[in-house]
């Protein structure tokens, strides 16, 4: 045999019979990556911009599990999608935009309780739904007709 060959002759199979792994559960945040909003691009966006909202799905749907993880963390407690984005190493903008998805999915709450966030301005306590313990949720914003 040449140093180039590789060989598999390791004996016979049932010699050596490798055990199955069981099967596992799905990890907690698939349910999350399930319900993410998919990020867009505007019609009026060139081609390139279209291509990147695809290609970046997947990290999108790995976001929304990591952030799942980060709430159900906080406990009751909750966090702002400022102390999120602190904890996480992310900018707001991006816990934001995966918040939507994630109350959506009944997986988060926004709670009636504020904290002070960026620029000293009330922020919006999330906190994960099996946590709420009754806890008083906002009332949805009424938009200008």
């Amino acid at each position: 045999m040449s140093a180039h060959q590789w060989t598999t002759d390791y004996g016979a199979a049932d010699q050596f019979p490798l055990p199955l792994a069981p099967a596992r559960p799905p990890a907690p945040w698939a349910q999350a990556a399930a319900v993410v909003h998919p990020p867009l691009a505007r019609a009026s966006d060139p081609e390139t911009s279209h291509r990147a909202a695809r290609a970046y799905a997947d990290a999108a749907a790995t976001q929304a599990g990591q952030l799942d993880a980060f709430y159900r963390g906080c406990g009751e407690r909750g966090a702002t999608h400022f102390e999120a984005a602190a904890a996480l190493g992310w900018t707001p903008e991006q816990v934001a935009r995966r918040l939507a998805g994630l109350r959506d999915a009944g997986l988060l709450v926004t709670l009636a309780e504020t904290r002070e966030g960026d620029g000293h301005r009330p922020s919006h306590v999330y906190v994960a739904t099996a946590h709420r313990h009754g806890r008083p949720l906002a009332t949805p914003a009424k938009r200008a007709a």
